[in-house]
């Protein structure tokens, strides 16, 4: 059982986003630790250079400017060295067709980032305490899914 922190990773331009979940991550009743990043090119710089602290959760933006998130999606999971983590697509609105291709490119989670703090507060919870259950259990991340909205 592994019992360290829950290192998470948030990956979104819009810079009252990374507050709202720096904020709600400390009061998440498991350990977390989390690191923000503004561009998806800055998060994949820091993936390319870290070796033993993998993160155990990215949060990404689906909207980051640049690439669009499959592509950094593509990228992580092709790396073995990433197959535990739990990645987390988030979207204020996306079609069923693009949830769909999230799943199918190897995304665990995609959760519709709602309107209000509560809400969001409400979401990333439940997403963490749920993550948390395999991050600390090890069990097999490739069956991993979920959609919250």
């Amino acid at each position: 059982m592994n019992t360290e922190n829950l290192r998470i990773v948030v990956a979104d331009h819009d810079e009252v986003n990374r507050i709202f979940f720096r904020n709600i991550f400390k009061e998440a009743k498991v350990p977390v630790s989390s690191l923000e990043f503004d561009s998806g090119r800055s998060m994949m710089e820091y993936f390319n250079t870290i070796s033993k602290a993998i993160p155990g959760i990215l949060f990404m933006n689906h909207n980051l400017p640049g690439k669009e998130s499959a592509a950094y999606l593509n990228k992580i999971k092709s790396d073995p060295e990433f197959s535990r983590l739990i990645v987390v697509i988030y979207s204020s609105g996306l079609t069923e067709e693009q949830i769909e291709d999230i799943f199918i490119r190897g995304g665990n989670i995609f959760m519709r980032l709602p309107d209000n703090y509560q809400e969001l507060k409400k979401l990333l919870l439940e997403v963490v305490n749920s993550s948390w259950q395999y991050h600390a259990s090890a069990l097999s991340i490739e069956t991993f899914i979920m959609r919250v909205e």
